[in-house]
């Protein structure tokens, strides 16, 4: 039962993720925040930045969700902080650019 019960999370999970992220994909694309390749660019076209709110979207409720109801919340309250500090990091760099500094501070 519980095997049924993890499944069905993580297929609700992975269904939630894909979903947000064409939402978000097409949310980047209409702002143009696009990432233009360059010399050092592993990408030939412009790709959008920020495609990894659609897995935090998820990933954080999940967190929250699997740890109230295990009781264990305390435990894995500073993973899911630093979860949501690494992805407001991430954001402000992809938008404006931040230092590697800070950047290697916040990871």
């Amino acid at each position: 039962m519980l095997l049924i019960a993890n499944s069905t999370i993580v297929l609700t999970s992975l269904l939630l993720t894909l979903g947000l992220t064409q939402i978000v994909r097409q949310a980047l694309i209409k702002r143009a925040l696009l990432d233009h390749p360059n010399e050092r660019s592993s990408h030939s076209v412009p790709t959008p930045r920020g495609g990894g709110w659609a897995i935090v979207l998820v990933l954080i409720p999940g967190l929250v969700i699997a740890t109230l109801s295990t009781n264990a919340f305390a435990t894995y309250a500073p993973l899911i902080g630093g979860i949501v500090v690494l992805a407001f990091v991430s954001w402000r760099d992809d938008l404006r650019g931040l230092s590697p500094l800070l950047r290697l501070l916040a990871h």
